[in-house]
């Protein structure tokens, strides 16, 4: 996982291999591949002030590296309506994944704290759904 030393103090306490190895599993004598894209492209959206992207980023540390997957994440800072608009910001912290966001929001931008009701109702999404949305070739109809 490329983390670019953000949020400070995270790149010292943990690190892992740039590998591109795909995580395998035994079954029954034969070896599965998942199809999962390499690398895959994550953005993190938040706004300044918001304490809850921390948690989504060593989320998503902790996910690339108990799956060896080969990830670039990409911070953003949303500092105005304008360009939460433009990035169809659902709120801090938000996640994409190759492009997508994890709830397939589609809607404009907002300014606000973002609440994952798949997470009983917590400012950040669960591991399961970012381990899900991390592990799936795609998860859009279009």
């Amino acid at each position: 996982m490329t983390n670019n030393n953000f949020p400070p103090g995270n790149a010292s306490d943990r690190k892992r291999s740039a590998a591109n190895e795909t995580d395998t599993t035994e079954q029954a004598g034969t070896t599965e591949k998942p199809t999962v894209p390499s690398p895959r492209y994550i953005e993190l959206l938040y706004f300044g002030g918001c304490p809850s992207y921390k948690t989504v980023w060593n989320d998503l540390l902790d996910l690339s590296t108990a799956h060896d997957l080969d990830v670039l994440v990409r911070p953003i800072r949303v500092d105005s309506a304008k360009q939460a608009d433009a990035l169809r910001f659902a709120g801090s912290p938000s996640v994409k994944v190759d492009g997508v966001d994890l709830e397939d929001y589609r809607g404009a931008g907002v300014m606000a704290c973002r609440i994952y009701e798949e997470n009983a109702g917590r400012g950040w999404p669960s591991k399961t759904l970012l381990r899900e949305r991390l592990l799936t070739k795609g998860h859009r109809d279009d």
